[in-house]
């Protein structure tokens, strides 16, 4: 009786390990799109001087993940104040929606179930 409740709880584990999502944390401040580990630090910036030129961040997902999106352009090292930015969705139906999301230190959860890649586009466009 106790190996089979041992390889009941086994099976139910090793399900539900392989069902989990993974969650992925990114920040975009002003020409810059950092990557963080879930204990809040630093795993990589792109221009973390902020020397380079506005451009556009596209961040691809899986379907077993969710993107934690921070949005955060009103920062002491940021060259300029951008209060919206332009995020375009494409959905894993093969849609594709703009929507324009406040970027003073706004956190959003997109669902990798429902969304393929998302583009941040620079500001002004």
């Amino acid at each position: 009786m106790k190996i089979i409740k041992l390889i009941l709880i086994i099976l139910l584990t090793s399900t539900f390990s392989y069902s989990q999502t993974d969650t992925i944390v990114k920040m975009i401040n002003d020409k810059n799109i950092h990557t963080y580990n879930l204990d809040n630090e630093i795993v990589h910036s792109s221009d973390p001087y902020q020397k380079g030129l506005f451009k556009d961040f596209t961040i691809e997902l899986e379907t077993n993940q969710i993107l934690l999106l921070h949005l955060y352009d009103n920062c002491k090292k940021c060259t300029k104040t951008i209060e919206y930015r332009n995020v375009v969705f494409h959905t894993r139906k093969g849609e594709i929606e703009n929507k324009i999301f406040e970027s003073k230190s706004s956190v959003y959860f997109i669902n990798g179930k429902l969304v393929d890649k998302i583009i941040i586009k620079k500001p002004n466009e």
